[in-house]
Formats: structure tokens, C-alpha cells, sequence
């Protein structure tokens, strides 16, 4: 029972390091996340932090959600995305030649974490739209077949209407 007692204690001290290394993040990035987040605007405070979204890696760390005073939600990675951005290049590229417009979220990509913007779920409205979708997804699952990628299931892929929303 002291055993169990004493994994509880560790736990909490890795999650409070954790956090504490959250924000030391914010501060460090806050500028860089402002102007690609915030509309150029100040974020202020951090007004709550929505754990619970991804499998926990790296001694427990966890994908975040970070809500700001001024409305901007940024999702935290305890990860380099440049696999992610390197993917989006590549997607642009295949855009450009097949005129498919993809949608492209922001990143700020650093190498022990990363922000991103969190990608909402959004109806097709139009018998047109739905057919861009189905032409996007396409490139997409191209592209990730010929990268070898093997994490695409149900809560990597999120349906996001048309790209010009």
C-alpha cells in the first residue's frame, strides 16, 4: 500500500513539473504566439488548461489546450511538429499542380514542443464542396501513403468543410 501511496506522489510531482514547464513556454513564446495566434494582439492571461486530448508521451506529458483572456485556444504539443509542416509543404506542392485548394493550419514549431491552432470539425454545404473534400482527402491519403505514414485513424482525421471558411 506505501508503494501505491508513493507512485501517487511521483505522479503528481511530473505533472506539476509538467505544467510548470507549460509555462515557462507561454512566457518564452508568448510574442511569437501572439502574432501568429493572437491576430497581433496581446493573449493575456491564461484562463484555463483542458487536458485529456491525446495519449500522454515523454514522461507523462500531454497534448494541451491552452484558453486565453482574448478568446484564442492554442493547442500544445510536447513535441517538434516539423513533420507536420514538412507534410503541409508537401501537400501545397501537389495543391499547385492538381488546383486543389487544402487547408493549412499555423504552426509554431519548436524542438521539445510546438503550438498549433486547433482544427474545427465543419459541415460540406454544397454537393461541391463535398466533392473538393473527397478530391483533398485524396491528396492527403496519397501523401501519407507514400511518406509511410501508419497514424491515420479517426482522431487524426478531422473533416473540415471547405478550406476558404
Amino acid at each position: 500500500q506505501m508503494s501505491v501511496a508513493k507512485g501517487r506522489q511521483v505522479g503528481i510531482i511530473i505533472v506539476a513539473e509538467y505544467y510548470e514547464q507549460v509555462m515557462r513556454w507561454v512566457i518564452e513564446d508568448r510574442e511569437s504566439l501572439s502574432c501568429l495566434f493572437g491576430k497581433e494582439k496581446d493573449l493575456g492571461s491564461i484562463v484555463k488548461v483542458e487536458s485529456g486530448l491525446s495519449d500522454s508521451h515523454h514522461g507523462g506529458k500531454e497534448g494541451l489546450t491552452i484558453y486565453f483572456a482574448n478568446g484564442s485556444q492554442i493547442l500544445l504539443k510536447p513535441r517538434s511538429m516539423e513533420n507536420e509542416q514538412f507534410y503541409q509543404k508537401l501537400l501545397d506542392w501537389i495543391g499547385e499542380r492538381t488546383g486543389t485548394d487544402q487547408y493549412f493550419y499555423p504552426i509554431l514549431s519548436g524542438k521539445d514542443h510546438s503550438w498549433c491552432q486547433i482544427v474545427e470539425y465543419k459541415p460540406c454545404n454544397s454537393e461541391a464542396e463535398l466533392h473538393q473534400y473527397y478530391q483533398r482527402l485524396g491528396e492527403q491519403l496519397f501523401l501519407a501513403y507514400l511518406l509511410g505514414t501508419n497514424d491515420i485513424h479517426f482522431e487524426n482525421l478531422i473533416a473540415c468543410g471547405s478550406p476558404k471558411l
